[in-house]
C-alpha cells in the first residue's frame, strides 16, 4: 500500500523527512505547480540520504502542472455576488486574465467559471469572440489572487497537454531519475502517450483522473498508465461533487480490471488541517476506498499547510495497516 506526502519547504528537511518515514510515508510526491528546480534537487537529495540511511525504499512522484487554467491580472482581490466582471485573453485594463482560447466563444453563454475548487462561481453572460473577451456576473463571492486555479466545467479550453514549462520540468525529472511523472487534466489516451513518447522507459506514468472527459476515456486511459490518481479536488469541480463517489467507483473498477494500481487523493484527511485525529467520516472513507480496491492514498494541504503533518501520515499509515491486517 502506498502511503503519500505532499512536500513543502517545510517538511522537506532531513529530519522531517525521517519522521514522515518512520511514521509510514512511502512515497513523496513533488507538486511542480509550485517551486524551482533547484529547491527539488535538494529535496529529493535529501529524501534519497534518508531512505538510505533507514535502508527503506521510498518512492518520488513529479506532478506535473498540465494545462491547468489559472487567473491572471487580478485587479481587484474580492468577488462580490451579483457584481459584474470582465475577463480576456490579452492583458487588458480591468479584466482579468484567462490564457485559453477556447473560452471566448458564444456557445459557452450560460457555462461557469469556477475559481479557488469551486468557492468563486461566475457565470458568463457575453462573449465578443473577435476581441476575445467576455463578461461574467458572480453567483458566489470572495477572495482571489493571482495564480487562482479556475475551472471551466463543459468547456473545451483548448490547452496544449503538455505545456513548455511542463517539458522543462519532464528533463529536470528524468535527469533526477524520479520514479513515478503524472500529468494533470487529461482527457485521453492521447495526452499519456505523448507524455510516454518523451519519458520513454525512464520513469512509471501515472494518469491523474480530474475531467469529465478522463472519467469517460478511463478504460483507454489506463491501457497506457503504470499507475492512476483520483484528484477528488478539481474532478469535484468538474462533475459535481454530487457525481463525485460513482466517478470515483467507475474508476477504481476500471483500474482493478486493468491491474492499475490506483491513489485516492484530496480532503483524505482534511478535518487534520487543524485537528491532530481524523473524522468518522474520514474514517470510512478510507476504508471504503480500500474496500473498493485502492492501492492507497495521497495526503496534500494536509501535510503542505496542515497543523499536523507527521500525525496525518502516522493516521494514514494506521488506518491502512488496519485494513490490511484484518483482510
Amino acid at each position: 500500500m502506498l502511503i503519500s506526502a505532499t512536500l513543502s519547504p517545510s517538511i522537506s528537511d532531513k529530519e522531517s523527512l525521517k519522521k514522515l518515514i518512520e511514521n509510514g510515508c512511502n512515497l513523496f510526491r513533488l507538486n511542480f505547480s509550485w517551486g524551482t528546480h533547484e529547491e527539488y534537487a535538494k529535496i529529493i537529495q535529501n529524501i534519497r540520504e534518508v531512505a538510505s540511511e533507514l535502508n527503506t525504499k521510498v518512492l518520488i512522484l513529479q506532478d506535473l502542472q498540465g494545462p491547468k487554467l489559472r487567473l491572471q491580472n487580478c485587479y481587484c482581490n474580492e468577488i462580490q455576488t451579483n457584481q459584474k466582471y470582465q475577463f480576456s485573453f490579452e492583458h487588458t485594463p480591468k479584466h482579468f486574465t484567462l490564457k485559453a482560447e477556447g473560452l471566448y466563444t458564444t456557445e459557452n453563454i450560460g457555462k461557469k467559471i469556477l475559481i479557488k475548487d469551486g468557492q468563486i462561481k461566475l457565470r458568463i453572460t457575453n462573449v465578443d469572440p473577435f476581441n476575445k473577451t467576455l463578461e461574467t456576473i458572480a453567483e458566489t463571492s470572495g477572495s482571489v489572487k493571482n495564480k487562482n486555479g479556475c475551472n471551466a466545467p463543459g468547456i473545451q479550453l483548448g490547452l496544449e497537454s503538455i505545456s513548455q514549462k511542463d517539458k522543462q520540468d519532464l528533463d529536470f525529472a528524468l535527469s533526477q531519475n524520479i520514479d513515478i511523472i503524472s500529468l494533470s487534466f487529461i482527457h485521453n489516451q492521447n495526452d499519456l502517450i505523448e507524455l510516454k513518447e518523451i519519458v520513454k522507459d525512464k520513469s512509471k506514468i501515472l494518469a491523474k483522473i480530474e475531467t469529465q472527459a478522463a472519467v469517460q476515456n478511463i478504460d483507454s486511459i489506463l491501457k497506457h498508465a503504470d499507475y492512476c490518481m483520483i484528484a477528488r479536488g478539481d474532478l469535484g469541480v468538474e462533475i459535481g461533487l454530487e457525481n463525485l463517489a460513482k466517478a470515483q467507483l467507475k474508476i477504481l473498477e476500471s483500474s482493478n480490471k486493468n491491474k492499475v494500481p490506483t491513489l485516492i487523493a484530496t480532503e483524505v484527511l482534511k478535518t487534520m488541517l487543524e485537528y491532530p485525529h481524523p473524522s468518522r467520516a474520514e474514517v470510512n472513507d478510507i476504508y471504503y476506498g480500500l474496500e473498493n480496491g485502492a492501492a492507497g492514498f495521497i495526503l496534500t494541504n494536509e501535510t503542505v499547510v496542515g497543523k499536523h503533518p507527521f500525525l496525518a501520515i502516522k493516521w494514514l499509515a494506521k488506518l491502512v495497516n488496519s485494513y490490511t491486517k484484518h483482510k
